[in-house]
């Protein structure tokens, strides 16, 4: 059923595709180029979200966590696609700043990084992701505190549209390329199915950022017009996208070939996200003493950073917190496992007593069932002797009967040393 659905979403994606080229050539006029500029690729997103999140309910584990996140990215993507709707079409560019629409693009960007970070073809990947999350999470805010720090204060603080643009442009294509090489790392290590998803998912990545780099080329030297060529990447991208997706829709996690891997790849993921939070300070500081910008954009970028470090330095807080309450489980695992441990020692120890004892027991029982044997035999022979007097002949029989008792005690000893199952040993008490 829901393999007829994607294929049904991924037909009507390629005719959006196709339905925005040809406006390129059939539509002069530019309101109605623009409407179709805006909405067809609205639409597509909206296919491609449809299918990521039957992905997300299907999936399990990293691989839900994964398509989560990149279903984070296009919301992000389709808010910034309605912005651009209302502001081309409704707003008519009234006094209407661009930067809402174009720091949702780019933020676009972040929660799809942080999916293909994760691994999710690798079945360790879901191990210990409550603390990758917060390393993942201070990556996130770091490329936010980036774009905040060189293209917001073009817009919100100096209206300088030629550095927002180029800033803009630089950024989006840094975000564009840690995508495109995490996932080509990615489909490089990726085996069978999971090797043919990331394939997918990298080209749709590498026509995105093309797309993305050919319409902010074009922006800063002002040939760009919502609806021309430069938007066709867009909607081929989404479909390259809905592609990967059905493509993705019933893969799980494959075990890893090198276990001892896993605990190397957290140890980067935290050492990355420390490096992050310690680039803010020396970003300002170099902003600050060789910065060329305007006085009132040092000041915003100074206080940005302030903020931002009051920020990531609270999520490091809450690492910390997960650390310790990590460290004290282990411990008590650890002294759950001693204490298991000494029991079985203990248990071990008792059982090898015993089972000397039982080697001893078995031995004397041996040592003494010989002799009786023979005074028992010797026994019989003087009472059956005629000319033994009465009283001898008593006294013989009752070291028989004495005999008998102790060979009674010693094979009570014998069993005792080598018991059979389901048999009861009793003692005789005299």
């Amino acid at each position: 059923m829901f393999e007829d659905k994607s294929a049904i979403y991924l037909r009507v994606a390629i005719a959006l595709a196709l339905l925005q080229i040809s406006a390129t050539f059939l539509i002069h006029d530019r309101y109605r180029l623009t409407l179709s500029g805006d909405i067809l690729p609205a639409l597509s997103v909206v296919m491609v979200l449809l299918v990521f999140q039957a992905n997300y309910r299907r999936a399990t584990g990293a691989v839900r966590l994964f398509w989560l996140l990149n279903s984070i990215g296009f919301c992000l993507l389709l808010l910034s696609q309605l912005f651009w709707v209302c502001f081309d079409l409704v707003l008519r560019k009234n006094d209407v700043s661009p930067l809402f629409g174009d720091a949702l693009f780019f933020l676009t960007l972040i929660p799809v990084l942080a999916a293909v970070a994760l691994r999710p073809h690798s079945e360790s990947a879901a191990r210990g992701l409550r603390l990758r999350r917060v390393d993942f999470l201070l990556l996130m805010l770091w490329w936010i505190c980036l774009y905040a720090y060189f293209v917001v204060p073009w817009s919100m603080v100096l209206n300088n549209d030629t550095k927002y643009n180029l800033a803009n442009a630089v950024l989006v294509l840094a975000g564009h390329l840690a995508v495109i090489s995490t996932l080509a790392a990615l489909w490089w290590q990726s085996k069978s199915e999971w090797r043919r998803f990331y394939g997918i998912f990298l080209l749709g990545s590498c026509i995105f950022a093309v797309g993305g780099l050919l319409q902010n080329v074009a922006l800063i030297r002002g040939v760009y017009y919502t609806g021309s060529s430069y938007d066709w990447f867009y909607g081929i991208a989404l479909s390259t996208f809905l592609a990967a997706g059905r493509s993705g829709a019933s893969l799980t996690p494959l075990r890893d070939d090198v276990e001892t891997k896993q605990g190397l790849r957290r140890l980067w993921t935290a050492r990355i996200a420390m490096l992050a939070l310690i680039s803010l300070p020396v970003l300002a500081i170099w902003g600050y003493l060789y910065g060329q910008g305007p006085e009132p954009v040092l000041i915003f970028r100074l206080r940005m950073i302030f903020g931002a470090m009051l920020l990531l330095g609270s999520l490091v807080f809450v690492k910390l917190y997960l650390l310790e309450r990590e460290l004290v489980r282990s411990v008590s695992l650890t002294e759950s496992s001693l204490e298991s441990l000494r029991a079985v020692q203990t248990k071990i120890f008792r059982s090898q007593r015993m089972a000397a004892l039982g080697r001893l027991a078995a031995g004397a029982a041996h040592e003494i069932s010989n002799p009786l044997t023979a005074i028992l035999g010797y026994s019989e022979l003087l009472s059956d002797n005629s000319k033994l007097p009465a009283d001898g002949r008593q006294f013989a029989q009752g070291i028989q009967q004495q005999v008998r008792r102790a060979q009674a005690a010693v094979n009570s000893m014998r069993d005792l040393a080598t018991p059979s199952p389901g048999k009861n040993l009793q003692f005789r008490k005299d």
